[in-house]
């Protein structure tokens, strides 16, 4: 099962980062830095059935929401994640953060070059 194309954005923390990753519905991916840096790669099979099997979690649709305002905390990700037509953004910071988009941003971070 191909997954449509993923896109994690990644901005704020203490830091001030913003990196953004790329998966292709063929499995390949590039991570972007914020410095313009690029590393990129492929998925293997495994890791695309994964991925598959993430993005086609009934919970994502309802995840999509309005972009959230400020937020109270000052160390926290802000996260931009489009999987095919859908848009989640939220800020990893407290306990209303989407479980579904979750569970994809950590696995795009830790198999496409995170």
């Amino acid at each position: 099962m191909n997954a449509p194309k993923v896109t994690v954005e990644r901005t704020g923390g203490f830091a001030g980062v913003h990196d953004t990753t790329v998966v292709e519905p063929g499995g390949g991916w590039t991570r972007t830095s914020q410095r313009g840096e690029q590393r990129s790669g492929r998925l293997t099979a495994a890791q695309q059935r994964e991925l598959g099997r993430l993005v086609n979690d009934p919970r994502l649709p309802g995840e999509a929401r309005p972009t959230p305002g400020d937020s109270q905390c000052r160390d926290g990700f802000n996260y931009r994640v489009a999987i095919g037509a859908i848009v989640i953004s939220y800020v990893d910071c407290g306990s209303d953060e989407p479980a579904a988009t979750k569970a994809v941003v950590a696995f795009v971070a830790t198999t496409a070059g995170g």
